[in-house]
This record gives C-alpha cells, structure tokens and sequence, in this order.
C-alpha cells in the first residue's frame, strides 16, 4: 500500500509538471502567433506603403519628363534668338540674359526633381 501511496505521489508530481511545461509551451505559443499577426499588418502596411511611394515616382518620373522637353524647348528657343535675325542685327543682351537665367532654373528645378 505504500508503494502505491509512494507510485501516486510521484504520478502526481509528474502530472503537476507536465501540466506547467504545457501551460509554458501554450504561452510561447500564444506569443509566436501574436508576433506573427504583428509581422503579417507590418508587412501590409509596408506593401502599401511602398505601392504608395512607387506610385510617388512614377509621377515625379512623368514630371522630370515633361520638365525635360520644356527645357529642351527652351533651350532651342535661346538658341534660335542668339542667331541674327533677318536684319542681321543681334538680340539684345538683356534677352540673352533672361534666357540663360532661366534655363538655369529649369536645370535646378530638374536637378531637384532627380534628388527626390
């Protein structure tokens, strides 16, 4: 009898134990699942986020080209006042100037659209 006393003692023990390493392994379950659910909406919103910021580039792509063929034209049109015109006479600086003050900027403002 009191081996068996002794045998359901140890059973016991054994079953207290198991029953704490399972309440720890459901923890650390619980907790995986939760990091994962966390991980999986981080991950979301940096999908979006960067379908969001690649949307961004294509726009400013479509802009440093329409920015691109302004200055182009522009700079034929300063290239077309610099000749001499039919009288021969020579445009006044101050045009020349203008025109070289702006193509300038133009050349900034595409300088900053390819920075950003």
């Amino acid at each position: 009898m009191g081996d068996m006393q002794q045998e359901l003692k140890e059973l016991r023990k054994q079953l207290k134990e198991i029953n704490i390493e399972k309440e720890m392994f459901e923890s650390k379950y619980n907790e995986a699942v939760e990091s994962m659910e966390m991980m999986t909406l981080d991950k979301e919103m940096a999908e979006e986020k960067a379908e969001n910021l690649q949307h961004e580039v294509n726009l400013l792509k479509e802009k440093v080209e329409e920015i691109s063929v302004d200055l182009n034209v522009f700079k034929q049109e300063g290239d077309m006042m610099n000749q001499t015109d039919t009288s021969g006479e020579a445009r006044p600086a101050v045009e020349i100037i203008q025109l070289e003050k702006q193509n300038e900027r133009l050349k900034e403002a595409l300088v900053r659209y390819f920075n950003i």
